[in-house]
């Protein structure tokens, strides 16, 4: 597929790492991965590679402190360290996968904390083409999305299984705040939280690729 590894540094100073699958030409938004609290860019391989061969540009970042972004300057960091206020600052790792792959528009899909991450990254920039939330919570480990909900304009796709109670209910209570009219939950049975679901059911890259092309244009 001709994945590259690709770096760049967030505005704090944090170096980024990503997987990065180009599809030169492409008329569709690229999309940004981002994995859940303690995973890293590989938990999305398989759909990765399949919004890749279906002629998206996509980058899969490890946020700060996880897999290979454990650089800040010239120190090693975990995130296992991390407090809230850490936590609260990786919508920045999103801002900067956007700045390398010079859009203002991109779609980014998130996983858990990531989800949260990337609603309150679109919140901030109403550019973005559409966000797809996996198991997202109200607050996870102070990413908390009580008013990005609220002023978030930007399309919105909410996944998550119904055994995952916290997720769920969370998503529920997001579906329903939400002012926009382009938003769309699935609920799902015992398929786990996060990327987890994806594969659990399978199915769900489709529905994500379809809902995906679908607010391409």
């Amino acid at each position: 597929m001709g994945a590259k590894t690709v770096s760049f540094q967030t505005n704090d100073n944090y170096t980024i790492v990503g997987t990065y699958l180009e599809n030169p030409g492409s008329t569709k938004p690229p999309v940004i991965l981002v994995h859940q609290l303690g995973s890293d860019r590989y938990s999305f391989d398989s759909f990765a590679a399949k919004l890749f061969n279906d002629g998206f540009t996509v980058l899969s970042i490890d946020l700060r402190g996880h897999g290979d972004s454990t650089q800040k300057g010239s120190v090693t960091v975990s995130f296992t360290q991390f407090t809230d206020t850490d936590w609260k600052k990786i919508p920045q790792d999103i801002n900067a996968a956007a700045v390398f792959l010079k859009t203002s528009n991109p779609f980014v899909i998130g996983a858990s904390i990531g989800a949260n991450a990337a609603l309150q990254y679109a919140s901030n920039y109403p550019s973005t083409h559409g966000i797809v939330l996996l198991s997202p919570g109200i607050n996870y480990r102070g990413v908390d999305v009580t008013t990005a909900m609220k002023n978030n304009t930007v399309s919105t796709l909410i996944i998550a299984s119904n055994e995952d109670s916290y997720s769920a209910q969370s998503s529920q209570s997001l579906f329903s705040t939400l002012a926009i009219s382009d938003k769309k939950l699935l609920l799902v049975e015992n398929a786990g939280h996060g990327t987890a679901m994806l594969i659990t059911k399978p199915e769900l890259m489709d529905e994500i690729l379809a809902w995906l092309n679908e607010h391409s244009s």
